[in-house]
């Protein structure tokens, strides 16, 4: 079965973050403008710590990321559209992080409007991350 493009997003955007911040992703104009194009012009995350980033802070973050991080690794699971109304959708994802030997899980929600102009067809408005907890190691 395919993955709705809620799915297919959020998995993008999160590789897209791994292959970044691994340097695995070539560093051009078009591969670093992946991130703006996707993000509406009042996007913000809250992070697991509570702080609130708005769009114009986040991504010279991000970019000043690059390469930083040799064995990061990111994946997704259990993606549930939780309400649609209109062209605005609310998601939720479980998002894994692996680096440096240690292993976190958090929930996150999003917000996306549709917008057939951009990738996959969605624009990230909001995300609000939840429960950064450590995985033990198997």
């Amino acid at each position: 079965m395919m993955p709705d493009k809620y799915e297919e997003e959020i998995i993008d955007l999160h590789q897209y973050f791994e292959d970044w911040f691994t340097g695995k992703l070539e560093k051009t104009e078009i591969n670093a403008s992946r991130l703006p194009d996707a993000l509406a012009d009042d996007f913000h995350i809250i992070a697991s710590n509570g702080r609130i980033t708005p769009r114009d802070t986040l991504i010279p973050a991000l970019f000043n990321a690059y390469g930083t991080q040799s064995d990061f690794r990111i994946w997704i699971e259990n993606v549930v559209i939780q309400q649609q109304v209109n062209d605005i959708s609310i998601v939720t994802y479980e998002e894994w992080q692996s680096s440096n030997g240690q292993t976190t899980r958090r929930t996150s929600t999003v917000i996306f409007r549709e917008d057939a102009a951009i990738p996959n067809g969605v624009s990230w408005l909001h995300v609000h991350e939840s429960g950064l907890c450590p995985v033990e190691s198997k």
